[in-house]
C-alpha cells in the first residue's frame, strides 16, 4: 500500500515552481495571502511525481489578528473530485506569509493536507522573491498528527527539481 510517511523523494519540476510562484505572488501583491496545492502520483513507494499546481477558489480576510486565506468545502469537494477522476492525489499545500516562513495556529490546525506524511510549505513575503525551497519553511504531517519542520539541509534531499 502506497504511504505518504514513506516518501524519501518529492520530484517536480521548475515549471510547478513558476505556476506557484506567480499564483501565490498575484494574491501577495493584493497582500493576501495564498493557496496552491501539489498534486501527482506516486512513482514508488518511496518516490512521489508532482506534475500538476491546483490553485482553489479561495478568499483571502483581514482581521484584527492579522490575514488569512479559506477554502470553501464545496471546494475541497470539487478537488478531490477533480483528484479522483485523474488519478491523482495531493502531496502538499502551499502557501504565502506576509514577511518570515513559519507555521502559523491556524497553519497547524486547519491544514487542507492531512494524511501522516504529506507537506506544508510556507512561502515567505507573498512570494515576492525566489521560490527556492530552502528559502521556505517546509513542514511535514508525523505520527502523532503534528506538523513538524523539515531541517533546512533535508529540503534538497527530499525535494529534487527535475528536467
Amino acid at each position: 500500500m502506497l504511504y505518504f510517511g514513506n516518501i524519501k523523494e518529492v520530484r517536480l519540476t521548475n515549471e510547478v515552481l513558476n505556476v506557484t510562484k506567480q499564483r501565490l505572488n498575484e494574491a501577495g501583491k493584493r497582500k493576501d495571502e495564498s493557496f496552491v496545492l501539489w498534486a501527482g502520483k506516486f512513482k514508488t513507494d518511496f518516490i512521489f511525481y508532482v506534475d500538476t499546481v491546483i490553485y482553489p477558489e479561495q478568499n483571502a480576510f483581514r482581521t484584527s489578528s492579522g490575514i488569512g486565506v479559506y477554502v470553501s468545502g464545496d471546494e475541497l469537494f470539487k478537488i478531490n473530485k477533480w483528484l479522483y477522476d485523474n488519478k491523482q492525489v495531493l502531496i502538499s499545500q502551499v502557501h504565502s506569509h506576509p514577511t518570515n516562513a513559519y507555521h502559523s495556529d491556524t497553519d497547524n490546525n486547519f491544514p487542507l493536507v492531512t494524511e501522516i506524511g504529506q507537506f506544508s510549505i510556507v512561502v515567505p513575503y507573498f512570494a515576492r522573491v525566489s521560490i527556492a525551497l530552502p528559502n521556505c519553511a517546509v513542514y511535514r504531517l508525523n505520527s502523532s498528527n503534528r506538523w513538524i519542520e523539515v531541517n533546512k539541509s533535508q529540503i534538497s534531499i527530499i525535494f529534487k527539481v527535475v528536467g
